[in-house]
């Protein structure tokens, strides 16, 4: 037996029946040489599967790319294909009914004309109307102070509105002049007190601060610092018709030259009395001094009874202590509160220094009993006694309070403040309430009160108001529960809140029980 090696790397599943036997044939005497006749592998029961011939065959049909089963485009779906070049390939019946409609490629036009469809010969032509002719149209503007007119010398004029808050147009003079008023680099945003600022900044505005502007608003019309007598106003009054200070001078001087003598009904001159027209006592067109006086009575004399009471006399010749005496005596004898003697005893009546251990003293008195004092009137602001009446009167029912006050600023729709805290029995009478914002502002607020701030509390309107105005506000008159117990807490709620809301203010007032 002849000894080769064989070296074959075979990854070959292949099944035979029960008793097959595999057979190499080969007639060469190396394995590794070129065979005459194919390898084959037969089987003893049937003969060899497969010949050189057919390997040949079997490797020229895999390297045939010309169709060798002859499969056409309608076995593989596509039936609608051919085998033609980009540049001969027809285009669909749906672009060439397309291209059908379109205009052939038009020829140019002198300056100034151009291309247009002439309806009669169902051609395109060069012109300068719409008919391709050689006539022209002509635009013109005309102008207004609400719009302008586009004018056309072969067709429909047009209108150009003014620009409103949608659609742009054309600007109106107001609207130019008020913009051509706008400085250069002007905001919209200045404050007053930018404003302000600004202004006093520049040179010789002679800007006036508030203390100023005060002190001017209280000077009169037409007033100024070198008036003289003559220019100041005088009004008349009685037989003085002068309208200024030194013309009414002028009258009293006048006047007083003329010697008319004074009365007691009529103005005028009077001298004053001599030291011997005083102790006559007969001119009553004469006038007494303090000097006068102090010659009637004596040196030292003129107003002191205690001195020398015998002094001071009537014109009848009578003492005013005796005169008083025969007046008052009685009075004086019959009360015992009072000592009639007029002399210089200590704790007399004219000394002045007469204690009373059963009065009360004018400073700072301690009164016992049931004093009384008058009453002032309701309402009453000055430094009167305020007895019980008027207490009582000043809180009784019906006396109208605030029992709530309040502002928040920027609410939001849980709010809880208190607000109040009342010591004694008060019914709500009405509330009111208004809001600051923009954007249809909407709060939903509600009053509530009791004795004790962590619970729920009694509503004063049931589920709340809604306040939507920025302007009057809401008032509210009808309650479900607007009487509050004394010492109780009274407090406010939001429960809902939509829209630009920067402030909301509440007041309810009432009346104690």
């Amino acid at each position: 037996m002849k000894k080769f090696l064989l070296s074959i790397i075979l990854l070959l599943t292949v099944s035979f029946p029960a008793g097959a036997q595999i057979t190499l044939n080969h007639s060469s005497a190396n394995i590794n040489t070129a065979h005459s006749t194919a390898l084959a592998i037969t089987d003893t029961g049937s003969g060899q599967i497969i010949t050189a011939t057919e390997r040949g065959q079997w490797g020229s049909h895999l390297t045939n790319t010309s169709n060798p089963h002859h499969v056409t485009a309608a076995q593989v779906g596509l039936g609608n294909v051919d085998n033609t070049s980009d540049a001969d390939k027809p285009v669909s019946t749906a672009t060439q009914t397309a291209l059908d409609a379109k205009e052939d490629a038009l020829s140019s036009c002198s300056d100034g004309q151009v291309k247009k469809w002439n309806a009669g010969s169902s051609q395109w032509e060069c012109g300068t109307d719409a008919t391709g002719g050689t006539g022209s149209t002509n635009l013109g503007y005309t102008a207004s102070p609400t719009d302008g007119t586009v004018t056309s010398s072969s067709g429909t004029d047009a209108t150009v509105p003014a620009a409103d808050g949608t659609n742009a147009g054309l600007m109106l003079p107001a609207e130019k002049s008020k913009l051509f008023g706008v400085e250069e680099n002007a905001t919209a945003d200045q404050t007053g007190a930018e404003i302000k600022t600004a202004y006093e900044n520049e040179a010789d505005t002679n800007a006036y601060t508030d203390a100023e502007k005060s002190k001017l608003n209280g000077i009169e019309v037409n007033a100024k610092d070198d008036q003289n007598a003559s220019e100041v106003p005088f009004t008349p009054n009685g037989s003085i018709e002068a309208t200024d200070v030194q013309a009414a001078i002028q009258e009293v001087r006048d006047e007083a030259g003329s010697g008319s003598q004074a009365t007691e009904t009529a103005a005028g001159i009077a001298e004053i009395a001599t030291n011997a027209e005083v102790d006559a006592a007969t001119d009553d067109q004469r006038f007494i001094t303090p000097l006068k006086l102090e010659h009637a009575f004596g040196s030292g004399k003129a107003f002191n009874l205690n001195s020398d009471e015998n002094n001071l006399k009537w014109a009848t010749g009578t003492t005013y202590k005796a005169h008083l005496d025969g007046i008052y005596e009685p009075v004086f004898t019959k009360n015992t509160g009072f000592n009639k003697a007029f002399g210089t005893t200590s704790g007399t009546v004219a000394e002045g220094n007469h204690t009373h251990s059963d009065l009360a003293p004018l400073a700072s008195p301690t009164f016992t009993g049931d004093p009384k004092a008058p009453t002032p009137s309701a309402n009453d602001n000055d430094t009167s006694v305020a007895t019980t009446a008027y207490v009582r009167s000043s809180l009784s029912k019906g006396e109208q309070e605030n029992i709530v006050s309040v502002t928040i600023e920027d609410p939001g729709a849980s709010e809880d403040v208190t607000v109040n805290f009342v010591n004694r029995a008060t019914t709500i009478t009405e509330c009111r309430a208004v809001l600051v914002g923009s954007s249809t502002p909407s709060v939903t607020w509600t009053i509530r009160h009791g004795t004790d701030r962590s619970a729920t509390g009694a509503e004063v309107v049931t589920s709340g108001t809604t306040t939507t105005s920025t302007t009057s506000g809401s008032d509210v008159t009808t309650f479900n529960d607007a009487t509050i117990v004394a010492d109780s807490f009274v407090w406010l709620e939001t429960t809902a809140q939509s829209g630009t809301v920067t402030e909301l203010h509440v007041t309810c007032i009432g009346s104690a029980d």
